[in-house]
Order: C-alpha cells, then structure tokens, then sequence
C-alpha cells in the first residue's frame, strides 16, 4: 500500500495514479495470505478455534485500517 501510495506522490498525482489499484490488489492479496498463515501458525500451537479468532481479529484491524485511510482521503470531510 505504501508502495501505491509512494508512486502515485512520485508522479505528482492526487488520484493514485495508473498502477495504484493493481497494487492495492497485490497488497489485499498479501494481507490475506499473511493472516491465514499466521492464523495458521497460531492455531498449531493453541487450537483451532484460537487461530480462527486470530484470522477474524487480523481481519478486522484491516478494515479498520482500510477505513480511516478512506476517511482521510474524503475530501471535504470535517471531524468538527
């Protein structure tokens, strides 16, 4: 994600520039694949059920995260 972020600035672009959702793809692609293995690595050690709390936990922090960079990307969004 920084990564799209960062060539989208090098371009002079507001917009996120041509490859700025291929590369939030790749980086959803990534995340994903991250959680189920640590998921999965968590699961091993303490059970099933843990690592399937673990993978929903990840998960979650990702939409929020996803959604406060959505937030301050709003143009003409006021916290007032």
């Amino acid at each position: 994600m920084a990564l799209a972020v960062g060539i989208a600035a090098a371009a002079g672009r507001n917009d996120g520039g041509d490859l700025g959702i291929p590369l939030s793809f790749l980086a959803l692609f990534a995340m994903l694949v991250c959680s189920i293995i640590c998921a999965v690595m968590v699961g091993k050690r303490k059970g099933g059920g843990i690592g399937f709390l673990t993978f929903v936990g990840i998960q979650v922090l990702y939409i929020g995260v996803a959604f406060a960079g959505c937030a301050t990307l709003a143009s003409g969004m006021s916290f007032r």
